[in-house]
């Protein structure tokens, strides 16, 4: 009975991780879609240089307004930021760069969409050396940020 029982557990847990992993390919590509709206200005490959934006390769966990190739072109609003881009923060920057980086020289209105700003993500994040595992926080109906199920992106890195 108890053999029964783990091995219903297991395939539960196991059939649980296929529907993540499927959900987290489908954001990727959805991302993918997505960027080509960026790529005018954005490349994402290793060694890329800059267009008229910094490289997005590897974004996620690098300093802000570090891509040693554009560092001179960066916004006085951006080099004023510090740390590193996590997934929340460039979740809160894509929904409205000027509310984020007041004066930021980035002509993008912003992404109103949830799901599209998380797709993106997946995408940046899989297109990087080292991606992270992350969460994002978002409002729901009443205003409340609620975290959504954690992004299992990096297990779909690019080659």
């Amino acid at each position: 009975m108890k053999f029964l029982q783990s091995i219903t557990l297991f395939i539960s847990v196991f059939f649980t991780f296929l529907a993540n992993s499927t959900i987290a390919a489908t954001d990727i590509e959805q991302g993918k879609q997505l960027f080509q709206q960026c790529s005018i200005c954005h490349n994402n490959a290793p060694g890329a240089g800059a267009k008229v934006g910094p490289n997005l390769w590897g974004i996620l966990g690098r300093n802000i307004a570090a891509d040693p190739v554009y560092t001179a072109r960066y916004s006085g609003a951006l080099k004023s930021m510090t740390g590193q881009w996590d997934a929340q923060q460039l979740s809160d920057f894509l929904t409205n760069p000027q509310a984020v980086a007041p004066g930021t020289i980035m002509g993008y209105a912003g992404m109103k969409s949830a799901s599209e700003r998380a797709a993106l993500i997946a995408f940046l994040n899989a297109h990087s050396d080292s991606p992270i595992t992350y969460q994002l926080q978002q409002q729901n109906q009443q205003g409340i940020a609620v975290t959504t199920a954690p992004n299992i992106g990096r297990l779909f890195a690019a080659a």
